[in-house]
């Protein structure tokens, strides 16, 4: 059996927040995405590209429950984790 935890698991829930979010329950979705996202790091390295999806998706359910304040803190922290594994010159080329 996998630990909680488990790079897997992670994974899994996250897909499910993400899942849950486009049945229509933002709030349930919040939930499972902020599980996960608080997890992927430890789970899968501090530079695995997901963590960045899942603070996108964790956004888009907090908008999604009319919380906007918390989309955009995981909207930014989702773009600064990104900015800050693009070099430099590169980044604008991104925007």
């Amino acid at each position: 059996l996998l630990r909680p935890g488990h790079p897997l698991i992670v994974a899994t829930q996250a897909n499910l927040g993400l899942a849950t979010l486009r049945a229509g329950d933002a709030p349930a979705a919040v939930a499972l995405l902020q599980e996960a996202a608080e997890q992927w790091q430890p789970a899968h390295g501090p530079d695995h590209p997901g963590y960045a999806t899942v603070l996108t998706s964790l956004g888009q359910a907090h908008r999604a429950a009319g919380d906007l304040d918390k989309a955009d803190a995981a909207l930014q922290r989702a773009l600064n984790w990104q900015l800050g594994r693009v070099p430099p010159a590169a980044a604008p080329a991104l925007l």
